[in-house]
């Protein structure tokens, strides 16, 4: 992904973040820790289908009846072949935009999230990165996401790929 369109990925994260946080439209999350675990499908590489763990805090929702989910999380990913681990792990903001009333029994969302991605095989580098992905949310606080993770070239490597994760809100 190009430098400018990864900026202008994070102007659509964070510009709602910051009003956010001005406006009293916003609401307290009831459950707002989220953990995944599932694979990570590597774009290219030896070392393609990994294991994946997330973990996320969201922070503030917001009062519409489709709402809005503002929060933070790590991702991870790793494998090791030939006696070498190959990780990369995401820190980052995210949003998750509900495509149903926050009172349906399941609800679709999609979601977008930009970050500081660190790609270790043996050395480490870090680069702007982002995701955009979709997912569906029980209310007993369980989920199924899919997302594509890009990052910046790392080293002449499209460190980027495909998470597919099962989850629980807490």
């Amino acid at each position: 992904m190009k430098l400018a369109t990864m900026l202008a990925l994070g102007v659509a994260v964070l510009a709602p973040l910051g009003s956010a946080f001005a406006a009293d439209d916003t609401l307290k999350v009831e459950k707002p820790i989220r953990v995944l675990a599932g694979i990570f499908n590597a774009s290219n590489g030896a070392n393609k289908s990994r294991t994946a763990l997330g973990i996320g805090y969201d922070f503030s929702k917001s009062a519409a009846t489709n709402p809005t989910v503002y929060g933070v999380y790590v991702d991870y990913n790793s494998k090791k072949t030939a006696g070498v681990t190959t990780s990369l792990t995401g820190v980052g903001v995210s949003g998750r935009f509900y495509l149903e009333s926050a009172n349906a029994a399941g609800k679709p969302y999609a979601l977008v999230g930009l970050g500081s991605y660190t790609l270790k095989s043996g050395a480490s580098q870090s680069k702007l990165g982002g995701k955009l992905g979709i997912g569906y949310e029980l209310n007993n606080g369980w989920l199924g996401e899919i997302d594509y993770t890009t990052v910046q070239k790392i080293g002449g490597v499209d460190a980027g790929g495909t998470n597919i994760r099962l989850g629980y809100r807490f």
